[in-house]
């Protein structure tokens, strides 16, 4: 067989098996891009549909519900959290999700009080259902348990 059509013919398998690699590659990529922003519409779904309370938080071992008492949150799609005191918006902040590392986000402003200075800071999603959500904050460890009212 003619070298120049020995050549031509591997060059062309070549390409038809890098052009196969990378629409492989594409399609695994594309993938896995379109389950993580299934789950993470699933967490904001979640998180953005009706009001929550804090069912438990946990601070260095001990269990702490009555701080939360008369609280409730929440959540919208516009990343913004109202803090509800006793039926009334007592502070508002923001919120967001990072489904990469299965975490969200709240930040209220400084001058509330100490309770809600908690929820500040990134917390790492634990588990979830509709109904409740457990996670435990990145940096000091707390623990907290919200439930859907």
């Amino acid at each position: 067989m003619d070298s120049f059509v020995l050549k031509h013919i591997q060059n062309s398998n070549m390409k038809k098996s890098v052009v196969i690699l990378l629409l492989t590659v594409f399609a695994f990529v594309s993938c896995n891009k379109v389950k993580e922003q299934m789950a993470e519409n699933y967490l904001f779904t979640i998180m953005t549909t009706g009001q929550w309370k804090v069912g438990t938080y946990t601070e260095g071992g001990v269990v702490n519900i009555h701080q939360w008492d008369g609280y409730s949150f929440q959540f919208y799609n516009n990343y913004t959290v109202d803090a509800i005191r006793n039926g009334a918006v007592y502070s508002s902040g923001t919120w967001g999700t990072n489904f990469t590392d299965t975490s969200f986000f709240a930040q209220f402003p400084a001058n509330v009080n100490d309770t809600l200075k908690k929820l500040n800071g990134s917390w790492k999603w634990n588990s979830s259902s509709p109904t409740y959500v457990n996670a435990t904050h990145a940096v000091r460890g707390d623990k907290l348990h919200l439930i859907k009212q």
